[in-house]
């Protein structure tokens, strides 16, 4: 199982589900490092799936077909949301430039150096090789990222994320994937950005705007056929994971 985590989409949260249904994820970022995949890189058993920040393809350096996972979010929350997480993480490589220069949301999608990388980072990571990913995207990116996706698992949403974690749990026979909420950024100390930041925003993420909207438009098409019994589980899910405690939490899921 490969999960290519795009950054602020709940990856993190996501990855922790990996953990609880497949015992050992090992967490990527960078170049693909294959010879620790196996049962000799001193770290335990085999591990049964893989999540970072990478473009899709790990399963080239494997040698082996692998499934894969991937959660899209609204191109310009994701956008919000990053420039949240960093302005509040110092330790972030993003944040020395945003802070020393008192960015603001839109300043730092026009201007911020790294802005070539994760304006359109969805299509980025999902439409480029292990080659190429660091190019800037363009509509040829675009097209290979919906035919990857095509060959995907699941793709889950992140803004119907207990719908996700549902449809993932029928195709790979998951145990109850419970969860608590991990890595959101901040939204109490920040005022909701205006009609002209969310232009600037989607101006320069035209190629995500697209890509996100081509799955979402797949992923409501294939719930509404899932009908009244998805919904009824989708009740008892969010009330089971709604219980205080993990453990707890785990213990009703295997009643």
């Amino acid at each position: 199982m490969i999960l290519v985590h795009l950054p602020r989409t709940a990856g993190v949260t996501l990855t922790s589900i990996l953990d609880s249904q497949y015992g050992r994820v090992i967490r990527l970022q960078g170049e693909p490092l294959p010879d620790r995949f196996g049962s000799g890189d001193g770290l335990g058993p085999p591990a049964r799936a893989l999540a970072g920040h990478m473009p899709f393809g790990l399963h080239e350096s494997l040698g082996t077909p692998c499934a894969y996972l991937t959660l899209l979010r609204d191109p310009v929350e994701r956008i919000e949301s990053h420039y949240r997480w960093v302005l509040s993480h110092p330790e972030s490589p993003h944040h020395a430039e945003l802070a020393s220069n008192r960015m603001n949301t839109r300043e730092y999608v026009e201007r911020h150096s790294a802005a070539r990388f994760f304006n359109n980072g969805q299509t980025r990571l999902l439409g480029g090789t292990w080659a190429d990913y660091r190019r800037t995207p363009t509509a040829a990116t675009l097209r290979t990222a919906k035919r990857n996706l095509e060959g995907f698992s699941c793709v889950g949403m992140t803004r119907r994320f207990d719908e996700s974690m549902l449809i993932m749990r029928q195709r790979l026979n998951w145990s109850w994937p419970f969860y608590e909420r991990r890595n959101a950024a901040p939204v109490e100390s920040f005022e909701p950005i205006d009609e002209e930041t969310r232009e600037a925003i989607a101006r320069r993420n035209r190629l995500d705007i697209e890509l996100w909207r081509w799955a979402e438009e797949r992923f409501e098409a294939h719930v509404g056929r899932l009908g009244k019994e998805f919904v009824d589980e989708l009740e008892v899910f969010r009330a089971l994971n709604a219980r205080p405690g993990r453990e707890e939490r785990m213990a009703a899921g295997r009643a």
